[in-house]
């Protein structure tokens, strides 16, 4: 703590600024609250196969969020996650070779299958 007046300013350590990542990684959790809008974010993650360990780890924070796999490397959410993704891909030094999209429509059978999971799930507990 610095002096500053009557008020304190707080320096937080190289320690602490990893103490706090670490917390906010293990806490993630994407907003659900809003209506879905009808939207899907796509994320899609072309990591090479030398980083393979740090993109075993990135799949399953995915799974551990409720993204859907649509492939191996094709994750899919009903509400925008890039931020958290972002987050998520940067804890890792995976970000360069993470991008999102959001899509209006995909392949009927997928679109079936990727709403049954979000259901399971509770992410669209509203669906038929």
């Amino acid at each position: 703590m610095i002096p500053d007046g009557n008020n304190f300013i707080l320096k937080v350590t190289k320690k602490g600024r990893r103490l706090e990542a670490k917390l906010n990684f293990i806490d993630l959790r994407i907003d659900c609250s809003k209506k879905w809008d009808g939207n899907w974010w796509i994320i899609i993650a072309d990591i090479p196969v030398e980083l393979r360990h740090r993109s075993d780890y990135f799949r399953e924070k995915l799974k551990e969020i409720k993204f859907c796999p649509l492939q191996r490397t094709v994750w899919v959410f009903p509400h925008d996650p890039r931020d958290e993704v972002e987050f998520v891909a940067a804890y890792f030094g995976l970000e360069r070779y993470v991008t999102s999209m959001k899509v209006s429509e995909m392949d009927k059978e997928d679109e079936k299958k990727v709403k049954q999971f979000f259901k399971e799930r509770g992410v669209l507990g509203w669906l038929r």
